[in-house]
Order: C-alpha cells, then sequence, then structure tokens
C-alpha cells in the first residue's frame, strides 16, 4: 500500500528527530520557480527553517519513487550538517580561503555537507539508504565527460 506524502513526512521526521513544519511542497515547476526554491528539485532554506520540494520537477525527471530519500536528504541538512546559517557561512568562509572565490566555495559547502547527510541516510534511514545512490546516479550520471571529482563522490557511497 502506497504510503501519502504526509506519512512519508512524518516518518522521515522521526528518523531524523526532526521537529519541523510541514514542508512546502509546490506542486507545479512555475510554482517552485516564483519563490525561493527558484528551479531546484527541493532545498532547506536555514534562515527561515523551511523545507521545499518542487513535486511536478521530482514527478517529472526522477519519479516519486525518489520522493522520500529527497526529503530526507533535506530534512538531513537541518538535522545534521551544516545544521544552521551560522555553521553554512563558517563552511562557505573557510572553503573561501582555499577556493577564492564565494560561488565555488558553495559548492563545495554543499558536496561536504551531502555526503555528511547521505552518509547518515546510507547507514541509517533504513527506508531510504537503497536509494540514495541510485537517485544520485539518476540526476547526474557519471559519464566519459563527468569531472574526476563527481565520479569519486559517487562512489563514496
Amino acid at each position: 500500500m502506497a504510503q501519502t506524502l504526509t506519512e512519508i513526512v512524518n516518518r522521515t521526521y522521526r528518523t531524523w528527530g526532526a521537529e519541523l513544519s510541514p514542508p512546502i511542497i509546490f506542486q507545479t515547476e512555475q510554482e517552485s520557480r516564483d519563490s525561493a526554491l527558484g528551479d531546484e528539485y527541493a532545498g532547506f532554506d536555514m534562515g527561515g527553517h523551511n523545507l521545499m520540494m518542487n513535486k511536478e520537477k521530482i514527478d517529472k525527471n526522477l519519479g516519486m519513487d525518489f520522493f522520500p530519500v529527497i526529503l530526507s536528504h533535506e530534512v538531513g541538512h537541518y538535522s545534521l550538517a551544516p545544521f544552521d546559517l551560522e555553521n553554512m557561512i563558517y563552511l562557505v568562509h573557510e572553503a573561501k580561503k582555499v577556493f577564492g572565490d564565494v560561488k565555488t566555495s558553495k559548492h563545495i559547502e554543499n558536496l561536504f555537507t551531502d555526503t555528511i547527510v547521505n552518509s547518515y541516510i546510507f547507514k541509517n534511514d533504513t527506508h531510504n539508504k537503497d536509494k540514495i545512490v541510485k537517485l544520485y546516479n539518476k540526476m547526474c550520471p557519471p559519464n566519459q565527460n563527468s569531472p574526476d571529482a563527481w565520479k569519486v563522490y559517487l562512489r563514496t557511497y
């Protein structure tokens, strides 16, 4: 029996021990584009503690079977890494010392915190552990033209 989105949200929040408001689920890509989420699949606003999901984009490009693992990943950013806006800014600042520009530093911060969150999912989230690798391969499949760093990143799972 398929679970409702509310049941998926409740189970995910319990897995992470998160006390959050229900996610903002944009039904259409246009609704998402008109919001702070923009064209992303999902995101967590550290300043406002809002979890946002682009349901149409997830369904169209990945399939709703991946909705729970995407949700779990975003809750992980709130519960584990970077945990709050202060830590996120700190991580970007430290990366900027090495890479020199903010755009690259934000990308490095995101890869770093994604690794922490996804490792937790793989080890602790019994409902989603098998989907995290499949999700990344579906979103950005490695190929001959993929950067070596991306290939290594995917292999960590």
